[in-house]
């Protein structure tokens, strides 16, 4: 089976989704399973997927695509033999001195700044995820209702080498990166970055983020260790092949193992994965379902559009003096 930076995310995803197991085989069983939290099976005895505060979820509309940063892409796209730390480091670096002269980011420290454009399409190194599966299945079905989409469930449990990753200002007052500087040489980073996966809750009031429940996953560029190994295969019951290690940052950007159950998880990788492939035809069903909750989830609920409906609100105020409210 050949394997390419264009097929292997999509192949090793095939593999390790959760659906059957858990029998998530209709639109209407992955919904009751969503909105009981995603974790105990529909059917059978499968272990329920762990909970907490450091388990977040994320929705894409094309289950072929890698967990990947959109800086990553953009920097793949550039380097197709491959794309180092300390590319991501630079451009990364570069990003940012462009955004400050533009004067974006006053009175901001560097990580805030790069959650904000996060959230308003600039690539970052940032991967968004939400606290709530019905947020995260969203984006698995907003478009492409011809291609499945995909669900993730990742947990940041850690690693004992792990380092801890805050976006705001450090204690002496610096604005730096956390992992500024922790690029080495032209391939490598600090291993303590390697090892990281770190949820980062951006404490934010932009109303996208709030809507979105959103949180940051971000750690250094995923590469293979000792213990650290990735198979993919055409589906569950497929002969599977290791993925190269140069092609490690294609399926996840991110030190994450993607398991097929729940259980025991392997420390070598600082957090663990599950998937659920969201049927294309499940698509319209499953929009239907978001929109009819009650804290209603939907485009314009997800993504306010604030920049449009000043018009809206003006009138609305001028209409309620006019009237002498």
């Amino acid at each position: 089976m050949s394997l390419t930076a264009g097929t292997v995310p999509g192949q090793l995803f095939s593999r390790t989704d959760v659906n059957e197991r858990f029998g998530l085989g209709t639109a209407d069983a992955l919904w009751d399973w969503v909105k009981a939290g995603a974790t105990s099976p529909v059917t059978g005895r499968a272990r329920p997927l762990p909970t907490g505060p450091a388990v977040v979820y994320r929705g894409q509309a094309r289950t072929s695509y890698g967990l990947t940063s959109s800086l990553y892409r953009l920097c793949r796209e550039a380097r197709p033999n491959g794309v180092s730390e300390r590319t991501i480091a630079g451009v990364e670096a570069q990003l940012i001195n462009d955004m400050r002269a533009e004067g974006i980011g006053r009175r901001m420290s560097d990580g805030q700044l790069l959650s904000v454009l996060q959230h308003h399409g600039v690539p970052t190194r940032l991967l968004d995820f939400s606290r709530t599966p019905l947020e995260a299945l969203y984006f698995a079905v907003e478009n492409h209702d011809t291609i499945d989409g995909r669900l993730f469930i990742v947990h940041a449990h850690g690693h004992v080498n792990s380092m801890t990753v805050d976006l705001g200002f450090a204690a002496d007052g610096s604005r730096a990166l956390p992992w500024e500087n922790l690029a080495r040489g032209d391939e490598y980073a600090s291993s303590a970055w390697t090892q990281t996966v770190a949820l980062v809750d951006p404490n934010d009031l932009d109303p996208r983020m709030v809507a979105q429940a959103g949180v940051f996953l971000v750690g250094g560029l995923n590469r293979r260790y000792g213990g650290r190994d990735m198979f993919a295969g055409e589906s569950g019951r497929a002969p599977t092949s290791r993925v190269p290690s140069e092609l490690y940052a294609d399926v996840t950007t991110l030190g994450i193992n993607f398991l097929t159950r729940a259980g025991t998880q392997n420390l070598c990788w600082p957090a663990t994965g599950w998937t659920v492939r969201v049927r294309a035809e499940w698509k319209p069903r499953l929009r239907e379902l978001l929109n009819a909750e009650d804290d209603s989830i939907r485009r314009d609920t997800m993504y306010p559009p604030l920049d449009e409906v000043w018009r809206l609100a003006n009138y609305a105020v001028v209409a309620r003096l006019g009237r002498g409210d």
